[in-house]
């Protein structure tokens, strides 16, 4: 910040004060509007090839979005039951938003009203079309699918709240268990507003007790409060007229802002006390104070609003938002800090306690520690970085929603104990446009032909297509048994078959079907692949094997895979990548702030040689713990180096002005240790607080985000107080 700028502010401190209060609240109402939303859309990256092949099919066929109702199916099914569904389906298909309920039920009243119970039963126990899709294979279970209409315009919430209303109003004796992308949804954006309601509560609650603990002073807690707060609340009042919404990932906005902004307000009051002791009047320390740090607290802000902005080349939009956000938030309260320290300084003067004194004994013990082991503290940590190095070959990718929640949570259990018989949360879809007439046998067999292999590979729980209608028409047909399941053998009888489809099944046709503008026998057949939950690396694989098979078949067919399924394996293989890019990016962008603040390359280099450890510990811990990289852990490398050069930036900020001064090399490290030293070790230890908090967040990624970057933090503090000194008497020397 320009020195003529504080000097403006020192002579009017109360109406700059003023002025930054009345801009807090006339903008503090816009945080009640700040909504919530972590659906699909959010996610996906909207830019790649794979989207464009996802929009024709949502062109094409609507949705393949759904919501899977699984309930135990009764020993014996009879009239009564299926009444009681028969009520549950018209209760859930007046919800809007559904567009479809498939169940035992519409099945029966459509086809077997006038065959009777007993030949419903056998269809149940036989028939391969309704196995592993309505009924599961065992045949303890059973599923209601609700198809979706559209995407863009779901509320998924208030659909999800509707049909367990329309459950417990019809069906309150049963246990019935949801699925599906909505549920999932309405799953992280309720997680993500009880986070939003705990987390800032609770970082705040145990920052305060460390700020009353550290500085005994009530100005010790009002004065960061009120600089800090105002700083986040222009922040989010930003989000909100950005048409942005809170996400699993910007939840942690407020709760790290408020520790990050801390560290302004902390170095301020404690070089304030420390002046204070030393004998200056209040005025004089506090406006010696604000112009001794302005420019370290200025270029610290800077890098970690760059490390922070590394984020924004990420393929996530959540986590792009993130670093935008978080960026700006930096700035915004570096700014508020210093507009409000120097009338809030006065309002509730920093006094020192008559125990505050220039010279601290620990640190005095570890500067000498570093004086005599210097060389053992640099080799150490360079062998140590070697080792750590070595583990990142171990870190993986992980973009399976069902794996961002804990074991207990209620929507990992459905799907790891109840839905194994029937589907995950999304499905691969094959488009396929042949170049000839489709309800020919030619056409029709290879098609069938394709989804029985598909339907062989690991984790596929049911390949549905229009082939499976026409089977099913054409066993009706013949008076076959449920078990027969095949084509006719010859084109009269398919030709046969196919008019009976499209007069009874053409509701289900049409769901996987879509006739040519020009030619009603030409168009799109549409395969829906319904895989098992399972981790990114097997969707991957099951989504090479899938792409193998079709490109098996002739180009003028012009298959083509989408669905959720791609998109996420797609954003999952460039996490991996968008890390590389962001710990370049962060390095590219800090290393040239911290040479124009030292006005010197070879310091630069000196303060990112260190930080290097803290992020290499971070990533190399997850590595050896199995933990992957998710839209949240993506983020540690790029704020790490951000966040943990701002020590470094403070210290050798200090120990270059002795070193201009004539102070001697070692004395220079001392007095550096000194004068900023504990105020480092509290912004630290706050920050790893902070980010410690995480940990109780109800998602694993902020969880494992939480817990490896605040490891992170504590590293950089011991680089910065321990190794950096180190290395400076071996390169000064």
């Amino acid at each position: 910040m320009p020195l003529a700028l504080l000097d403006r502010i020192d002579r009017r401190p109360h109406l700059w004060a003023a002025i930054v209060v009345a801009i807090t609240l006339a903008t503090a109402p816009l945080l009640v509007e700040l909504g919530v939303n972590n659906s699909i859309e959010v996610w996906i990256d909207r830019d790649g090839e794979a989207y464009g092949t996802y929009q024709e099919f949502l062109d094409a066929f609507g949705s393949e979005e759904y919501i899977l109702l699984v309930y135990r199916l009764p020993d014996t099914v009879d009239l009564d039951f299926l009444q009681e569904l028969t009520d549950l389906r018209w209760s859930l298909e007046e919800i809007p938003g559904i567009q479809q309920a498939r169940c035992l039920s519409s099945v029966y009243s459509r086809f077997f009203s006038l065959l009777g119970i007993e030949a419903f039963r056998r269809e149940l126990r036989e028939s391969p079309l309704y196995r592993d899709f309505m009924v599961s294979a065992d045949g303890r279970h059973a599923a209601i699918w609700l198809v979706l209409g559209g995407r863009e315009q779901l509320d998924r919430g208030a659909i999800v709240a509707a049909v367990k209303t329309a459950i417990d109003d019809n069906w309150p004796q049963r246990q019935v268990y949801l699925a599906g992308s909505p549920v999932i949804d309405e799953a992280l954006d309720s997680g993500s507003r009880r986070s939003a309601q705990t987390l800032f509560p609770l970082v705040f609650l145990l920052s305060a007790a460390l700020l009353i603990a550290f500085f005994q002073r009530p100005y010790g807690l009002l004065v960061p409060t009120v600089s800090v707060g105002a700083g986040i609340v222009w922040t989010l009042a930003l989000m909100q007229l950005a048409g942005r919404s809170i996400n699993m990932v910007t939840v942690t906005l407020a709760p790290l802002l408020w520790v990050l902004g801390l560290s302004t307000s902390i170095h301020l009051l404690s070089r304030t006390r420390q002046l204070l002791a030393a004998g200056s009047e209040l005025e004089e320390a506090i406006r010696s104070a604000m112009k001794e740090l302005a420019r370290p607290c200025i270029y610290s802000a800077l890098t970690t609003a760059l490390g922070f902005g590394s984020l924004m080349v990420s393929s996530m939009h959540p986590v792009r938002e993130m670093g935008f956000f978080a960026a700006i938030g930096i700035l915004l309260c570096l700014a508020s800090n210093f507009i409000l320290f120097p009338s809030l300084a006065r309002l509730c003067p920093p006094r020192p306690r008559a125990a505050t004194v220039e010279h601290h004994p620990v640190l005095a013990a570890l500067g000498r520690f570093i004086g005599r082991r210097a060389r053992w503290i640099v080799v150490g940590s360079a062998m140590f970085a070697v080792v750590l190095v070595l583990s990142l070959l171990r870190l993986r990718a992980e973009s399976n929603v069902i794996s961002f929640f804990k074991h207990d949570a209620p929507i990992a259990i459905t799907y790891r104990e109840i839905l194994a018989d029937f589907t995950g949360p999304y499905s691969v879809e094959i488009l396929l446009t042949p170049p000839a007439d489709v309800a020919t046998l030619n056409v029709l067999e290879r098609v069938d032909r394709l989804a029985e292999t598909i339907a062989g590979q690991d984790g596929v729980a049911k390949v549905i297509s229009a082939v499976d209608f026409v089977k099913k028409s054409h066993q009706n047909a013949i008076h076959a048994p449920p078990s027969v399941h095949r084509l006719p053998d010859n084109e009269t009888a398919l030709a046969e078959a196919w008019q009976d489809t499209t007069a009874q099944l053409d509701e289900e046709l049409r769901g996987f079907y879509k006739p040519a503008s020009d030619d009603p026998d030409r168009g799109t057949l549409r395969l829906s692949v319904l895989a098992q939950p399972m981790s990114s690396d097997q969707h991957r694989q099951l989504l090479a094997a899938i792409r193998t098979e079709i490109d098996r078949l002739d180009a003028d067919w012009h298959p083509r895979s989408t669905g959720i399924v791609p998109l996420l394996v797609e954003m999952q293989e460039r996490l991996l990548d968008s890390q590389i890019r962001s710990i370049l990016l962060a390095f590219l962008l800090i290393g040239p702030v911290i040479a124009l603040l030292l006005r010197s390359v070879r310091y630069a280099f000196i303060s990112l040689a260190p930080n290097l450890t803290p992020i290499l510990l971070a990533l190399g811990t997850m590595a050896w713990f199995d933990v992957a990289l998710d839209p949240a852990t993506v983020m540690i490398a790029g704020i790490a180096l951000g966040i943990g050069v701002d020590d470094t930036i403070h210290f050798l900020t200090r120990y270059v002005t002795l070193r201009q001064e004539g102070v001697a090399l070692g004395a220079a490290v001392d007095s550096g240790l000194q004068t900023v030293g504990r105020a480092m070790v509290r912004t630290s230890v706050i920050t790893a607080l902070g980010f410690f908090v995480l940990c109780f967040a109800e998602f694993l990624p902020l969880l494992y985000f939480g817990l490896f970057t605040a490891i992170a933090m504590l590293a950089a503090l011991f680089a910065s107080l321990v190794v950096l000194p180190a290395l400076l008497l071996l390169v000064e020397k």
